[in-house]
């Protein structure tokens, strides 16, 4: 199991970058199939429009040089507490 916890931007449908910290994690693969991972992001912003946009898959770009794809999945939390649940698609790129 590898984890990712650090600096990240997600990039919206419009264009729109929103920085945040990211906690991610994979877990064991099955056979013949690229390592689960999910997690959380938290924006800088608590008004970003990610919070707007679940249910979009959406790329995520790591601070460390790994990007991926992450399905908007939920939010926990309000206003500077809100935390959007991802799950990540393909291998994790951490």
């Amino acid at each position: 199991m590898a984890t990712y916890t650090g600096l990240a931007t997600l990039v919206l449908a419009d264009g729109a970058r929103e920085q945040g910290l990211a906690t991610l994690r994979s877990t064991r693969a099955e056979p013949g199939r690229p390592r689960p991972w999910s997690g959380s992001f938290r924006p800088d912003d608590p008004s970003a429009g990610c919070v707007d946009a679940v249910g979009a898959t959406v790329p995520i770009e790591l601070s460390i040089g790994g990007a991926g794809e992450v399905l908007l999945e939920g939010v926990e939390g309000t206003g500077r507490d809100a935390t959007v649940r991802v799950v990540g698609s393909g291998p994790p790129p951490f």
